[in-house]
């Protein structure tokens, strides 16, 4: 299981928490890349002494943090997870059933972990409408990297994620795996994100967003690349 990080330290327990409480006898580990400047490392020393931590100097963007987990982990399957997540305690052996199966990607279903303002609500449904809990399994073009499963050997066929990109990696990396293979959404697979509850961080994140995913279509033919250009 591998988490980018960065100044998580509101969300890092939780959601470490629900790692080491997984229902399943596969054999896995935890690894978290982080570029902290609050307490994010201490709290993971302290609380959680069997996860990995590998720690960057300067901030590391998701991408970059991913790609420096999955380097660091010694499975053949590599599970992503994001610091704000919480995953269901069948996750890991929900996750490796599908893989099992024979898809060699994954991913699965994004809950509100925090419904308790409009905002937050609204910041899900915006991020997350095509995966929730209650759709049904089928093949996809796209997955959230919050909780999305591969064989290394697929990561690395792909070329990983693009490191220098704050938004958007994941949008080209399941463009450039989507053409190669599979992907599978199995609602099984299941987490709880945690959304932003104040109108600074929502519209931070959402400009930031699309700000950044207008120049990677610059860059790349993308789905909405016409649009971009013009």
């Amino acid at each position: 299981v591998v988490i980018p990080s960065y100044n998580s330290e509101k969300w890092i327990a939780k959601c470490l928490s629900s790692l080491v409480k997984q229902e399943t006898a596969i054999p896995y580990e935890i690894i978290v890349v982080d570029s902290s400047k609050d307490s994010t490392p201490e709290i993971v020393k302290k609380q959680f002494p069997s996860v990995r931590l590998v720690r960057r100097a300067t901030q590391t963007y998701p991408g970059a943090g991913r790609n420096i987990g999955v380097e660091e982990a010694k499975g053949s399957i590599i599970a992503f997870l994001d610091s704000d997540c919480v995953a269901h305690p069948s996750w890991i052996e929900a996750a490796v059933t599908s893989i099992n199966k024979g898809y060699s990607i994954v991913g699965g279903s994004v809950r509100n972990a925090n419904p308790r303002t409009i905002l937050s609500i609204a910041d899900y449904l915006l991020t997350f409408n095509e995966f929730l809990p209650g759709m049904p399994q089928r093949e996809v073009s796209f997955m959230p990297t919050c909780n999305f499963i591969c064989k290394k050997e697929v990561f690395y066929t792909i070329g990983g994620f693009p490191p220098d990109l704050l938004a958007g990696e994941d949008t080209l990396f399941n463009f450039k795996a989507a053409q190669q293979y599979k992907l599978l959404f199995n609602p099984d697979i299941r987490v709880g994100h945690h959304n932003r509850e104040t109108w600074r961080a929502f519209f931070k994140h959402h400009y930031t967003f699309g700000k950044h995913s207008a120049l990677l279509r610059k860059k790349v033919a993308l789905p909405g690349s016409y649009f971009a250009k013009y």
